[in-house]
């Protein structure tokens, strides 16, 4: 979904992910993050979705096998 995108746009799109879900954690009060464990959970949660989920082909579920 994401490989269709210019790599500069394409990046961005990854780096959005990672603030709103930033975000979203500090709106949720029952978490108690501070701002750094919301980044950090920001950071780590689109790590996962970008390695689990075929929103790219470049690396994770939809990438192709390296070759040796």
């Amino acid at each position: 979904m994401l490989d269709k995108l210019p790599a500069s746009v394409r990046h961005f799109v990854i780096l959005g992910m990672g603030w709103v879900v930033s975000n979203g954690t500090n709106w949720v009060t029952g978490l108690h993050l501070d701002p750094a464990q919301a980044s950090a959970a920001g950071v780590g949660v689109s790590a996962l979705v970008l390695i689990f989920t075929p929103l790219t082909k470049q690396y994770g579920v939809g990438a192709p096998k390296p070759t040796v």
